[in-house]
């Protein structure tokens, strides 16, 4: 069921997802299962994207800063951590 309720939880939007990453801390409100299966939620960011994408709205948003261009290749693919 605690698959069931992340997938749910996710599917209803980043608000919903922001909603569950703070409930999964509260196992006292939502039951020590419900929190186990929200904690995921902090992990693994559903509405997420591609690093491809990323790297495009990179370029797009920041193109040059004081007229040098922004090298996106030197921003590590590899995440650090997950946000939302």
């Amino acid at each position: 069921h605690g698959d069931r309720l992340r997938r749910r939880v996710a599917s209803l939007g980043p608000v919903a997802t922001k909603i569950g990453q703070t409930l999964s801390q509260r196992p006292d409100i939502v039951g020590v299962l419900a929190a186990d299966a929200l904690k995921d939620l902090q992990s693994q960011s559903p509405n997420g994207f591609s690093n491809d994408e990323a790297f495009r709205i990179l370029r797009e948003e920041w193109g040059t800063i004081d007229g040098e261009n922004i090298e996106v290749a030197e921003i590590s693919a590899d995440p650090v951590a997950v946000a939302s």
